[in-house]
């Protein structure tokens, strides 16, 4: 079960992220639905927290429960802009197929050619020979919203390969694009 359906709230598209006021509200509802303590019944909850504007679900699923504490690590990665942006890049990544390490997590460059990634080749790219890195504008505005630096090129390079690529984070809004890169 992801972050988004722990706290009952829709998976991000296009839309953006779920509003401050309504990530609180799904947090607050989970809790009291799921705590030992404190649980009360669909109606109850109704009564005490009305529907949100994008109207998530109380509907029973047939996962098990969430845990307090994953209830609470949920909210804390989504309500944080950065743990959220890293977040549901990896949750993209899974959902289109990407490779993952032994221990789950995502290398960088791993997503398949259908993940909905914008791809650019680093010779697009603008480099500043001052900051010695490459930058990409987004289309959120941010003017070098991708980055990119030697160190993470090395790092995406898989040993005898020809080509590298490697996945960036926009550093002012959600998107994703995949770089490639040759090896000279």
């Amino acid at each position: 079960m992801n972050h988004y359906e722990i706290l009952s709230l829709p998976t991000p598209s296009g839309d953006g992220p779920p509003s401050p006021a309504t990530l609180k509200t799904a947090y607050h509802r989970t809790l009291l639905r799921f705590h030992p303590d404190k649980a009360l019944r669909d109606s109850e909850l109704a009564v005490r927290l009305p529907e949100p504007e994008h109207g998530f679900s109380l509907s029973k699923s047939a996962a098990p429960p969430p845990t307090i504490d994953e209830i609470k690590h949920a909210y804390a990665t989504l309500a944080d802009p950065e743990s959220r942006r890293v977040y549901d890049r990896d949750l993209l990544l899974r959902r289109n197929g990407a490779v993952t390490t032994p221990d789950g997590t995502l290398p960088s460059g791993t997503g398949r050619d259908d993940d909905g990634l914008e791809t650019v080749d680093l010779e697009e790219m603008a480099f500043d020979e001052a900051r010695e890195r490459w930058s990409w504008a987004c289309r959120c505005g941010e003017e070098e919203g991708f980055v990119v630096t030697e160190g993470e090129l090395e790092g995406a390079l898989v040993e005898g390969r020809s080509t590298g690529e490697l996945v960036v984070g926009c550093r002012g809004c959600s998107l994703w694009i995949r770089v490639t890169f040759g090896v000279a």
